[in-house]
C-alpha cells in the first residue's frame, strides 16, 4: 500500500542522463567562452602595456619605439602570426609620440561554432608627450 503523495519511480529510469546530455554541450560553450574571454582580454593587457613602453622609449628618444613595443610583448600561445608595430607620431615633427601595436588572436573553444570569427584583430595604442 503506497502513501499519500507517493510517486511512481519506474518511468523516470534515465531521465536524469538524458538531461545532462541535452545540458552538457552548451556548459561546455559557455565554459569554453569564458576560458577564451579570459586569454583575450589577456593578450589586449599585454598589447597595451608593449605599446605603453614602446611610446615611453619613443618619447624619451632613447631607442626605436616600435622595437621595443614587439620586444616587449611576451606573445601567448593564442596570438597568430606576427606582431607588427609602428610609430605613428614621432617626436621630430609632434609634439607627441604614438605607438600602435597589432596581432591576431585564435579563438580556442569559439572557434567550433560556425558563424564565430576564427580569429581577432587586436590593437594596443599608447601616446605620450614628447621629453617623458
Amino acid at each position: 500500500m503506497r502513501g499519500i503523495g507517493a510517486r511512481d519511480e519506474r518511468g523516470d529510469h534515465g531521465a536524469a542522463a538524458v538531461e545532462f546530455a541535452l545540458v552538457l554541450p552548451i556548459l561546455v560553450l559557455l565554459v569554453g567562452g569564458i576560458i577564451d574571454f579570459g586569454f583575450a582580454f589577456n593578450a589586449q593587457v599585454s598589447l597595451t602595456h608593449a605599446a605603453r613602453e614602446g611610446v615611453r622609449v619613443e618619447a624619451i628618444g632613447t631607442g626605436d619605439g616600435a622595437q621595443t613595443a614587439e620586444d616587449a610583448f611576451f606573445a601567448p600561445a593564442v596570438i597568430n602570426g606576427s606582431v607588427t608595430a609602428s610609430v605613428t607620431q614621432d617626436c621630430d615633427s609632434h609634439d607627441a609620440a604614438q605607438v600602435t601595436i597589432e596581432a591576431d588572436y585564435g579563438f580556442f573553444f569559439l572557434s567550433i561554432i560556425p558563424f564565430f570569427p576564427d580569429e581577432l584583430t587586436l590593437q594596443g595604442q599608447a601616446v605620450m608627450r614628447c621629453g617623458g
